[in-house]
């Protein structure tokens, strides 16, 4: 999948990037000017998803034109007022994500919309693992440090055998059988670095 991000403000380029992250780990995501948006549309084709920050937008001819060019690319505005909303997405904007919005209910439209366009990556999003407890992630992060179960014991001060069941229901979520496979899965599934 590639993802393309016109932006103006590095904290949303953070932002959107780990929104995207969390849902896709193995996108492509670039980022930059209209210009550099243009060129990469010219040598590499239309990205999946494009996401602009409305002041980067100076009318709304401009959506027009890129709706005209890349018509099966998701066109995603960011902005942190919600004046001209319904103007922008009138002007071909498939998803408006407010700049006040918790971040809870982006990801969940942004979510809603991408597993409806791309079918595929609903299904391996269906397949990742539930919800971690934070104590998990601490173990997995633990284990990714080379901890052994005695040495995880002393760090968060629990018993061997407390160890024990946390990996157990770790290996159980991922569906994996060795400390190996478990980091791996974590890392694949964006929760290790």
């Amino acid at each position: 999948m590639n993802i393309f991000i016109v932006d103006s403000v590095p904290l949303l380029h953070m932002a959107c990037t780990r929104l995207v992250r969390s849902l896709v780990q193995s996108a492509s995501i670039q980022s930059g000017s209209w210009a550099m948006l243009e060129q990469t549309i010219h040598l590499q084709g239309p990205p999946d998803i494009i996401m602009l920050n409305t002041p980067t937008i100076r009318n709304g001819e401009q959506l027009y034109a890129l709706r005209d060019q890349c018509p099966k690319s998701l066109l995603i505005l960011f902005a942190s007022t919600t004046r001209g909303q319904s103007s922008l997405r009138v002007d071909g904007a498939d998803l408006y994500l407010d700049g006040h919005q918790r971040p809870e209910q982006c990801f969940h439209k942004l979510h809603k919309l991408v597993t409806m366009r791309f079918p595929e990556l609903a299904s391996a999003l269906r397949s990742r693992p539930q919800a971690l407890t934070e104590r998990q992630l601490q173990l997995i992060v633990a284990i990714a440090s080379g901890c052994t179960n005695q040495g995880i014991a002393e760090l968060f001060q629990i018993s061997p055998h407390t160890v024990k069941v946390h990996l157990w229901r770790l290996f159980k979520k991922f569906g994996v059988k060795t400390r190996l496979q478990l980091i791996k899965a974590a890392h694949d599934s964006g929760m290790l670095i």
